[in-house]
């Protein structure tokens, strides 16, 4: 009787050890501080608007990207490249998100916009986490991903661009107003056998090119008053765009009164073929700056490249116009280059130039 009660006693004990054991895994599986973790979002507590720069619009990037709402497809603002500058994308994003949730739809993220961003309550990505959307290598004069021309290749052993980019690609077409645009692969005078290869593809793909050159574009509707951090190196032409449109909507206030070269090349949107010969449409183009304006000219249009390699020239340049770069030289003036031979000069931000953009990737 003793031994039935102790092996009583003994199963009992193991079942009440087994109970609080299952308990405190509930208890742990539940606990706030678990739920937290996987929770964890940022609180918008700021204003944002065009212009602002702050660590509050790099979450904003990543909340509009990871909630469908996004800003780039590839470049700055892109999955795992936002940034802290609220730009035109940015605001451009925040009304589509606006729209979708019967909110006012002015770009601007005030209080009700923030406190539905906040009820929202999403797991945005971390930084860092960009994934390249084309992996092909390329060579000079090559078709890029965007349906332009491959003006530069950064070597390996001395990189001149930002980590991360290798390739610069031109777009295959001046700037062009709406009355000079016809369908795609439409005669552009005399062109090379890549230059038609250029135009075949735009074609397949719906893609607009002039039927004649493009139009001439004064640098910015701002032409008396400093930036003051363009740069003229390879690399700096993407963060000069943004500096010249920024600085033009912040002295105006009216997105209607922005104009010029860097804003043409901002909005542009031109696609090409990514490595499954799918269609994929880039809106990160910019206007090159000094040194990257010089590298088109020496590997598209001298006849001569960088590596000494000589070529017929591709991109249907004219060779008697001037064309922007993205680089100041004053509060009035900004660089741009011959490309009839190349000399580069600066000139009255108010004086008409012709404007040819470019990508990096």
């Amino acid at each position: 009787m003793k031994n039935i009660a102790a092996k009583y006693k003994k199963g009992l004990g193991i079942a009440l050890l087994s109970f609080c054991v299952a308990l405190l895994y509930v208890f742990f599986l539940v606990s706030p501080i678990n739920k937290a973790k996987a929770n964890d979002a940022f609180v918008f507590n700021q204003d944002l608007q065009i212009g602002t720069n702050s660590q509050n619009v790099q979450e904003l990037q990543k909340f509009l990207n990871a909630d469908g709402f996004i800003v780039s497809n590839s470049g700055p603002g892109s999955v795992g490249q936002e940034t802290t500058l609220f730009g035109f994308k940015t605001k451009a994003s925040v009304i589509l998100f606006q729209e979708a949730n019967n909110l006012t739809p002015d770009g601007i993220v005030g209080p009700k916009t923030r406190d539905a961003f906040n009820k929202k309550n999403i797991s945005v990505p971390e930084s860092g986490n960009s994934v390249s959307s084309n992996n092909e290598t390329y060579t000079l004069r090559e078709i890029g991903p965007g349906g332009g021309i491959i003006f530069y290749v950064d070597p390996p052993n001395a990189k001149l661009l930002p980590a991360g980019i290798t390739y610069l690609e031109a777009a295959p077409f001046d700037e062009i107003s709406s009355e000079s645009t016809g369908q795609a692969g439409a005669p552009l005078g005399s062109q090379t056998s890549e230059e038609q290869k250029i135009l075949q593809s735009a074609g397949q793909q719906g893609i607009s090119i002039p039927v004649e050159q493009g139009t001439s574009e004064e640098w910015s509707n701002i032409q008396d008053s400093l930036i003051g951090t363009t740069g003229t190196v390879l690399g700096s032409g993407q963060s000069n765009t943004i500096s010249i449109v920024n600085q033009s909507y912040q002295q105006t206030g009216n997105p209607a009164s922005v104009d010029g070269a860097a804003l043409w090349c901002h909005n542009l949107v031109l696609g090409g073929r990514d490595e499954n010969n799918k269609i994929v449409n880039y809106d990160d183009w910019f206007l090159p700056s000094k040194d990257e304006l010089n590298m088109m000219y020496e590997n598209l249009q001298s006849g001569m490249d960088e590596n000494g390699v000589q070529y017929t020239p591709v991109g249907n340049f004219i060779n008697t116009n001037t064309y922007w770069s993205s680089s100041e030289e004053s509060a009035t003036n900004a660089w741009l280059q011959y490309f009839s031979d190349g000399t580069q000069a600066y000139s009255n931000k108010s004086n008409p130039s012709y404007v040819r953009c470019v990508r990096a990737f």
